[in-house]
């Protein structure tokens, strides 16, 4: 998929931490271009405001 911001999900092998539980997964996601204007958000992703309704742990 093609986005303006250069979008990339990282799913690497897990357990990433040696003492990772079973039950959680982890992965990151990145811009490569955050100065870039959006798709469908006509921003810079560098000034998207994180929704309140996020989870802390989707921002770690």
């Amino acid at each position: 998929m093609n986005s303006n911001w250069g979008l990339r999900l990282c799913l690497p092998v897990q357990p990433v931490f040696a003492y990772q539980s079973y039950d959680i997964y982890v992965f990151w996601g990145f811009a490569l271009f955050p100065e870039n204007n959006g798709d469908l958000v006509k921003r810079a992703c560098l000034f998207v405001p994180v929704p309140k309704s996020c989870p802390r742990s989707c921002i770690i």
